[in-house]
């Protein structure tokens, strides 16, 4: 993404921090911001790779911190070719209601790669090695997802 139009300043509105603190890594509509931790890690695993954008944020007048806006610039097919199903015909995983199904990621595919979209799943996945790394830092605000178990 060019950096020319992006905002740079965050306006909390509501609680304050008081009842909502300012959180390491958090969502906000569709960005995720991230403290300076996660940045140097995730620099650290895959440098160059990523853009962080510098956001400034506040409540009211009042400069209450810093956070980075991610854009994770890693797009990749790993849902493995063969145990994932079902998938239609564009290759997008697309489970039934009721109906067996499998997701697995495929190592080959995810490489040396520790932050991704997939090209045909939702959401954002980290590898365990980046996993391990944030949840040793111990950072507010991180939520991760087992995997879910084959069907």
């Amino acid at each position: 993404m060019k950096p020319d139009h992006r905002p740079t300043k965050l306006q909390r509105i509501g609680r304050g921090l008081d009842i909502s603190p300012l959180l390491d890594v958090d969502s906000y509509t569709s960005c995720l911001l991230v403290n300076q931790t996660f940045k140097d890690i995730l620099e650290e695993l895959e440098p160059g790779v990523h853009q962080f954008f510098p956001m400034e944020i506040f409540i009211k007048d009042e400069k209450v911190g810093d956070r980075y806006w991610l854009n994770i610039c890693n797009r990749l097919d790993t849902y493995h070719p063969t145990l994932t199903y079902p998938r239609n015909e564009r290759g997008f995983f697309e489970p039934v209601k009721g109906e067996p199904f499998s997701v697995v990621f495929s190592v080959d595919a995810i490489g040396n790669h520790h932050a991704w979209h997939d090209k045909f799943g939702q959401g954002t996945y980290i590898s365990d090695t980046f996993a391990e790394r944030l949840q040793a830092a111990v950072l507010s605000g991180l939520h991760f997802s087992e995997p879910k178990p084959q069907q």
